[in-house]
């Protein structure tokens, strides 16, 4: 090696040192990820160490529990329901996300503004409140969106069900925007 490259890489550690040095706002970081790891983690793991064990304290470790899991019918219909309802709200969630996004950036649209505003609101709502809105809002009997397509008759089913297939995809789809 000459001396040049010698010179040169000892001042790239030096560099690399100085750069990865233990500071006051480094050792807070490596703090929170430490606590963020121990939070998220214990939880995975408890479940793939209970994925494989007879009972939840204690037991043998066994592969039973996992065979038994992929041996249950519901689980692949459970798998094909999942993959149903992702494939059926994101691919239209996409698309009109991508509209909205193309609008309010590329255009020089009446209330564009609205737009992000509504978005920023979406993302702000918690899914709970979404779904118990949702729930609420197309009821098959008291919804009203149900009044409004029985054209404001009180009594009876509505045309539309958000306890239905199409219900489940459509919330999702709104939510995925």
């Amino acid at each position: 090696m000459t001396p040049l490259a010698a010179e040169s890489q000892s001042s790239f550690v030096v560099w690399a040192r100085r750069q990865w040095a233990l500071r006051a706002e480094r050792n807070i970081q490596i703090a929170i990820a430490f606590v963020a790891v121990l939070l998220l983690g214990s939880p995975v793991l408890a479940v793939v160490v209970g994925a494989f064990r007879t009972t939840p304290f204690g037991g043998k470790w066994s592969l039973d529990p996992v065979r038994e899991v992929l041996a249950d019918p519901g689980t692949w219909q459970a798998l094909g329901n999942s993959l149903i309802v992702t494939v059926a709200s994101v691919v239209p969630g996409l698309v009109i996300a991508t509209l909205f996004a193309v609008l309010a950036t590329r255009t020089n649209a009446a209330l564009k503004w609205l737009i992000t505003a509504t978005m920023a609101v979406l993302v702000a709502t918690p899914p709970m409140f979404y779904a118990v809105a949702w729930g609420l809002l197309g009821n098959k009997t008291v919804g009203l969106i149900n009044l409004v397509l029985r054209g404001g008759q009180q009594w009876g089913d509505g045309p539309f069900n958000i306890d239905s297939w199409g219900g489940l995809i459509l919330v999702s789809t709104f939510r995925g925007i």
